[in-house]
């Protein structure tokens, strides 16, 4: 009997102390299968896994030591087929407070919880499978405490979701992030989630992360971080809100999208960026992210900037689209920064692609003022890349000769712009900057650049100062029609765009867009009037309504059925032949709904037979901002009304073409995109020029 006793404890002895954790749930806490979080790491990393294993958190509150908490599995690692999740019980709201980091170099150094080389790890802070932030990490070592969650090295497919990570004390002056993928000549995180995390904390102490979220690869290996997804988080950090280096690969997309971002307090000497994308190449996606405010506190020249980029690679893919950015900047100390950006592409890769299209940003009227510029966005593409702007709103409100709405460093043209609101303010702001030279106002941006015809120089009423959602009279406001584009079939809260008539900005307003007026002229012919106007495109429309007006009321007159809803250009005439004496006209356009608008009214004058050319002083004179202009030529022919500025160049075409013998042209001048001042219009025929002076007054 000894002898089988003997026999059995040798063989106990030679069998593994424990085996491979089975796929199941083990409970963390007080009583439970592992005391403390640190334990349970312990069994994780000494075991592996055989399935999915979930760790529980039963208490509200642990206090961990950082050296402790270090996830590294080098045998029986988890897998797409059995992966590790840590979580909270359900209504379980935990705690973790973090002391005891260490700073000796290696995986875990100055940082709170860590997971090293190891792949599919979870940590979801949700206690009911949701999406609320039921879980908290709270960093308490004010000596080497930096790093709330890190994962080092080689570490792909990770997710941390639905959780906080706070700080009481500030780990180091200039480094620390809240979430940080921390890449290794080894190897760096591929496929990394981060979602719906609070990072930092909007309190009066102020104490958070320097970095927010980083995404680290490589430079001396030259890894890239390569794909992953950072979506809808809340950050408040001191320096950089998101900073993604060596990140992304040539043949990889990585999405950031949904985040809210602000810059509290950064040490003096110390560059803030909201979103700074370096080293980067791939598909990159930046969309529906808020980034209003960025406080720079720097005695020195440091800048600040919103969303930007640095050192790409060729043919790098980059979309930005439907943020709000801007609205809140401020620099409260004694520096001086050499620029402050909202959105700021500093590098200028080849071969690449650029779309901006849908953003909102604000130049807020900041006290301080840079030394060499302040923008809305400034950009340099190089010839040959692809730099497309469309559809957005861009708002300067620094007045000051530095601060330009976009701000273009080169001489030719290497992008396309056209379809955004482009406004300033103030008197000495301008609209932009190319080829060395300010260019106050649209007419003349466009003049040297060949760009944004279609587009529109006009305040903008936001809900707030930081956000930018769109308020009467903004919202339903048809200078705000873009154009269609088809990436971008939704705004920054997913409501579905026009698909004819988009909003431009981020917001896409609660009134649809009516039908779009490109022209509406009256001319005299005979002893009546013919009315044509024309439509970019059409909207439910059911059709217009003819009103006319000879110094009483508005009078239906007539009606034209209109063509429904249409992305195609449409001409329309209308002629009342029972007319005499000077007679307005506007157009009651009718949605098949009932609801109407109106057009702007129109001028002209039935009288006595054209005998010679005619061209009348404009109407009202001075103007703000439209005016109506007349003409009529004796002989048919080729004409043309134009528009000059004081200085000679031409900043408006009201007709070019073949203008009839005897009919009287009533014509509108809107200058809302241009500068308060003097302005000359032209009558020219072959045989004939008049010219008369007008004054334009904001």
């Amino acid at each position: 009997m000894k002898k089988l006793v003997l026999i059995a404890m040798l063989i106990a002895m030679t069998l593994p102390v424990s085996a491979q954790l089975a796929a199941g749930t083990y409970n963390v806490g007080t009583g439970q299968t592992y005391t403390t979080i640190a334990n349970a790491i312990t069994a994780l990393n000494s075991n592996g896994v055989s399935g999915h294993v979930v760790f529980e958190l039963m208490d509200e509150t642990y206090a961990e030591t950082g050296a402790s908490l270090l996830i590294n599995v080098t045998s029986n690692a988890p897998t797409a087929s059995s992966t590790v999740t840590f979580r909270p019980a359900t209504g379980v709201t935990p705690e973790i407070t973090i002391t005891g980091c260490t700073s000796t170099a290696g995986a875990n150094q100055y940082a709170g919880f860590t997971i090293s080389n190891t792949s599919y790890i979870i940590i979801d802070g949700s206690n009911n499978g949701s999406s609320t932030r039921d879980l908290t990490f709270i960093m308490n070592d004010g000596t080497n405490g930096r790093d709330g969650i890190v994962m080092y090295g080689n570490c792909d497919n990770v997710q941390v979701k639905n959780l906080k990570v706070k700080y009481l004390l500030a780990g180091h002056t200039t480094t620390g992030r809240g979430i940080y993928a921390n890449g290794q000549s080894t190897g760096a995180c591929d496929n990394l989630t981060i979602e719906n995390c609070e990072i930092g904390e909007n309190s009066g102490t102020l104490v958070g992360p320097h970095h927010g979220i980083g995404f680290t690869g490589s430079s001396g290996s030259a890894i890239y971080c390569t794909g992953g997804t950072i979506s809808n988080n809340l950050i408040y950090a001191n320096i950089r809100g998101i900073n993604l280096f060596w990140h992304n690969g040539s043949s990889s997309t990585f999405n950031c999208y949904g985040n809210t971002i602000s810059l509290m307090n950064p040490a003096s000497g110390n560059v803030t960026w909201g979103i700074l994308h370096q080293n980067y190449a791939g598909t990159s996606n930046f969309y529906a992210n808020r980034i209003n405010s960025i406080t720079q506190k720097s005695t020195t020249t440091s800048g600040m900037y919103g969303f930007g980029t640095l050192n790409g690679t060729a043919s790098s893919v980059t979309n930005l689209y439907n943020n709000f950015l801007g609205g809140a900047f401020d620099h409260t100390s004694t520096g001086v920064p050499a620029s402050i950006d909202v959105i700021s592409f500093q590098d200028a890769p080849a071969s690449v692609v650029v779309r901006v299209y849908h953003n909102t940003v604000v130049m807020n009227a900041m006290t301080k003022t840079a030394s060499s510029r302040m923008t809305c966005m400034r950009f340099n593409p190089v010839s040959g890349s692809t730099f497309d702007i469309k559809n957005n709103i861009f708002i300067n409100e620094k007045d000051n000769a530095v601060a330009y709405a976009l701000h273009f460093g080169g001489t030719t043209t290497t992008f396309t712009s056209n379809y955004n609101n482009i406004y300033k303010s103030g008197s000495s702001a301008n609209i932009g900057y190319s080829s060395s030279t300010a260019r106050a106002d649209l007419s003349a941006w466009n003049t040297a650049t060949s760009q944004d015809a279609q587009s529109k120089s006009k305040a903008v009423t936001f809900t707030s100062a930081t956000n930018f959602k769109l308020i009467a009279p903004s919202n339903g406001d048809v200078d705000l029609i873009g154009t269609p584009i088809a990436m971008v079939t939704t705004d920054f809260e997913e409501d579905v765009r026009s698909a004819t008539f988009p909003y431009m900005g981020a917001d896409e307003g609660s009134i649809a867009l009516p039908v779009e007026l490109t022209s509406f002229t009256a001319a005299a012919k005979g002893r009546g009037v013919e009315l044509t106007w024309k439509t970019a495109g059409e909207t439910d429309n059911k059709g217009f309504e003819i009103e006319r007006k000879s110094g009483g009321a508005w009078v239906n007159i007539g009606f034209v059925p209109g063509h429904g809803t249409s992305s195609t250009p449409r001409t329309y005439s209308f002629v009342d032949a029972s007319a005499s004496g000077t007679l307005s006209y506007r157009l009651k356009q009718v949605d098949n709904d009932g609801s109407f608008s109106y057009s702007n009214e129109v001028e002209v004058l039935v009288g006595p037979a054209v005998s010679g050319y005619e061209l009348t002083q404009n109407y009202p004179n001075p103007f703000n901002p439209s005016t109506t202009i007349r003409f009529a030529v004796p002989v048919s022919g080729p004409a043309s009304v134009r528009v000059y500025d004081i200085t000679g160049r031409e900043v408006a075409v009201l007709f070019d073409g073949t203008a009839q013998a005897g009919e009287r042209y009533s014509l509108q001048f809107n200058a809302a995109g241009l500068s308060s001042g003097i302005y000359f219009y032209t009558l020219q025929s072959a045989s004939y020029r008049e010219v008369r002076k007008m004054q334009f007054l904001k």
